[in-house]
């Protein structure tokens, strides 16, 4: 496997029971990937990570989804992937969060999850295929007829342009160049955007743009 070369990046392994295992697993990932790799059992504020590594093996399901939930947003851009994780009915809801870019099965070896995160960190998302099949059917499924709702209503002009660049799969960072504003703008719009139509991930709400926002001409104007 070919190594990162750059100093720029880490990673945080977080456990909330860390051991003798997990250090040795951090160690083995720095000498796999380059990218120095720490335990940790929150995410740290100072050294804003590149990848934030979730050992799913003693974090139920709620756990892990509130985990994802408070780092989203309180942290935002931080890539996040987990590794350990059985796979469940469940693991889409986890899949779903923008943020987790990466999904790593129980059973894997140190090498293959290492040849995974250096994939993540190049701007990949690595998940098993059954869930990439099971999530792009979730996604590709004909939209309702479209509807005037109050919650429609409630949402200011900004925060529809922005649904709707969700809706058609472009990046925060993407979203924040065509509008001129900043990421951060973008974060804060999608807030209360999610608040209002009551969505908590960004395909909940690009199926509620498709649903709802199907003619966007008047938005640009």
């Amino acid at each position: 496997m070919q190594k990162i070369q750059t100093s720029e990046k880490s990673i945080e392994l977080i456990t909330n029971n860390p051991s003798l295992n997990q250090t040795e697993m951090a160690r083995q990932i720095t000498q796999l990937t380059g990218v120095p790799c720490q335990t940790a059992t929150k995410i740290s504020r100072d050294t804003s990570p590149s990848l934030v590594l979730i050992d799913a093996a003693k974090m139920s399901f709620p756990e892990l989804y509130e985990f994802l939930r408070k780092s989203y947003f309180n942290h935002g851009a931080i890539s996040c992937a987990l590794f350990q994780l059985t796979p469940d009915a469940l693991t889409s809801k986890l899949a779903e969060w923008p943020h987790v870019e990466g999904i790593f099965y129980e059973g894997q070896s140190v090498e293959e999850l290492s040849e995974g995160i250096a994939k993540v960190l190049k701007g990949q998302v690595q998940v098993p295929p059954e869930l990439a099949l099971q999530l792009l059917k979730t996604l590709r499924r004909a939209p309702r007829q479209n509807q005037i709702t109050p919650t429609l209503s409630r949402l200011s002009r900004r925060e529809k342009q922005i649904l709707v660049r969700i809706r058609e799969g472009f990046s925060n960072l993407a979203i924040a160049n065509m509008l001129f504003i900043s990421e951060h703008t973008i974060k804060s719009h999608l807030y209360g955007a999610y608040r209002k139509i009551g969505v908590t991930t960004r395909l909940e709400a690009s199926n509620w743009a498709m649903d709802n926002l199907l003619d966007d001409e008047d938005l640009w104007d």
